[in-house]
């Protein structure tokens, strides 16, 4: 398609309207003033714009157009307008601007949110409620039907925050609203998509409807669209769903056909042999990416050593490890150390999984807190209670705040150390912090204190959290009541009582646990 910018005839007025002044000189942008000459010097060869730009950034120069406040002119050609974009008039060029970002009115449930951000930084400040509240919201609403309505009005839309939109869309697994907006994008003719756009088309496609729906989507796409990128969306979309033969002969035509190959196709061959339990083929994928030329990354190295781990072949995991620190262009992370800590870890090679471990701390980001929760767990299960508790405090010094993650994982490690007296002390750090509350937390001390039939302790502690109004579980009450019958048949009824005076109703478990039948009903009155 030819994409014309017209030359407009002339305006007197914005000729002549510095008369008098002196002219005050500015540079047009580099993109107006070669498309300006480009049409000067062509103007009767209209072709010459289609020959310059039929390539895979077509659409990178129409958003240009749009950047500067070009207009479409004709619904079925690919012609623009501009007041100032004026035959014999290149002066007018430098008065051509950016245009400046408006605020946007989109609805708010398609408003990439503040409130999802932050729970993509911090997981659990956004209570469930509002989650909740929110998906419920996204299922009522047509994404389509609004984009139209907003279209409708005269508003504006503009291409990067369409992706935006789509993007939070993914991020909050709202796939099918995501793809509607994709659909939207595309149908709407206002944009072209590059390969990156049918790329993300194809990976929604597979993720609402199956992998069937993306492979007979990938197969209408034309031939200049079939690059790395989409090939690479099909090839996920097959071993999202586990089609190991499917994935292996794309993977083969994809070799074929010259596509670009890197270590991700392959990443994703590795990762399926390990959701199937395939284990041994992983190393035979690895020698075979380096005998075509795609060298292994971080994460192919790890699948490989994870599988080694998984044999309990700790020989053939340090052959592996050796090899990927003797490749000048790996840089070791973390994750590589910690995994092979782990490994000996299961193999009972405590010492060196203790090495692996320091070795694994020296390479933590100390903006991450994940990589600090996992050296936590293995130290833990090592017995290293000292180790413990200083990477607990290293993390709190290095990360800004520790959310309600790192406080579940470092009171699972103490309780797991029986340091339940340090875990007490935790537990009332964290109810002094302003993590938003999280029952989950306080649970974790409380079955410490079932499991090492400390029922006293636990229970008071129920009671001071049914005191503060806080939402008990029946679960919780029948660990504890089980805990009570092994030791006193008595206890029970009391603890009976209690549950009761804080309107409890027993689920179906607890009633087992209890020895209720389970057509037995507690009829617990609700005071008005």
């Amino acid at each position: 398609m030819a994409t014309d910018a017209i030359l407009a005839p002339a305006d007197d007025r914005n000729i002549n309207r510095r008369i008098g002044r002196p002219a005050r000189t500015k540079c047009p942008p580099p993109f107006l003033s070669k498309t300006y000459d480009l049409l000067e010097e062509q103007e009767e060869e209209n072709n010459k714009c289609k020959e310059q730009n039929k390539h895979n950034n077509f659409s990178s120069f129409i958003r240009q157009l749009n950047t500067y406040g070009f207009k479409k002119v004709a619904s079925k050609r690919w012609e623009f307008q501009h007041i100032k974009f004026q035959k014999g008039c290149k002066h007018l060029l430098a008065e051509i601007a950016r245009k400046k970002c408006e605020p946007s009115a989109f609805p708010a449930y398609l408003n990439p949110s503040e409130k999802s951000t932050l729970l993509a930084r911090n997981e659990e400040n956004t209570t469930r409620e509002l989650l909740m509240e929110e998906n419920q919201n996204l299922r009522k609403e047509s994404v389509t039907n609004e984009l139209d309505e907003w279209v409708c009005k005269g508003n504006k839309i503009r291409f990067a925050e369409l992706q935006r939109i789509i993007l939070d869309l993914r991020k909050r697994k709202r796939f099918t609203q995501a793809l509607e907006a994709s659909e939207w994008l595309k149908s709407s003719g206002i944009f072209t998509f590059s390969s990156t756009e049918h790329a993300v088309q194809l990976d929604l496609l597979g993720k609402v409807h199956g992998f069937l729906a993306a492979e007979s989507y990938f197969d209408n796409l034309s031939e200049e669209y079939k690059n790395d990128k989409t090939y690479g969306a099909l090839l996920h979309c097959y071993v999202r769903q586990c089609q190991t033969d499917k994935a292996l002969t794309h993977l083969r035509r994809m070799e074929k056909q010259g596509v670009s190959l890197s270590s991700v196709a392959f990443n994703d061959i590795v990762s399926l042999y390990t959701k199937t339990g395939e284990y041994e083929k992983i190393p035979e994928m690895l020698r075979h990416m380096k005998e075509i030329g795609v060298r292994p990354d971080n994460l192919s190295y790890r699948i490989c050593i994870n599988s080694y781990g998984a044999r309990s072949d700790t020989e053939g995991m340090e052959r592996v490890l050796n090899e990927m620190e003797n490749q000048s262009y790996i840089v070791m992370d973390w994750n590589t150390y910690a995994a092979v800590a782990n490994i000996y870890v299961k193999a009972g090679l405590n010492d060196k999984a203790n090495i692996f471990l320091k070795k694994a701390e020296e390479k933590i980001d100390n903006k991450e807190g994940i990589g600090y929760n996992y050296l936590v767990s293995v130290h833990s299960r090592l017995g290293n209670k000292d180790e413990v508790i200083r990477l607990w405090f290293l993390e709190k010094s290095a990360l800004k705040r520790c959310i309600n993650r790192d406080y579940i994982n470092m009171l699972e490690a103490l309780v797991r150390l029986d340091a339940l007296e340090e875990a007490e002390q935790l537990l009332k750090e964290w109810e002094t912090s302003d993590n938003c509350y999280d029952i989950r937390v306080p649970y974790i001390v409380i079955i410490g204190y079932i499991d090492k039939k400390l029922y006293e302790m636990a229970e008071t502690m129920l009671e001071d959290l049914s005191t503060k109004g806080k939402t008990l579980t029946p679960n919780i009450w029948g660990r504890l009541a089980a805990g009570y019958l092994d030791k006193d048949g008595k206890e029970v009824e009391r603890l009976l009582n209690s549950m009761r005076a804080d309107n409890i109703d027993e689920n179906e478990e607890t009633k087992v646990i209890l020895g209720l039948q389970p057509n037995e009903v507690l009829t617990v009155k609700c005071s008005v």
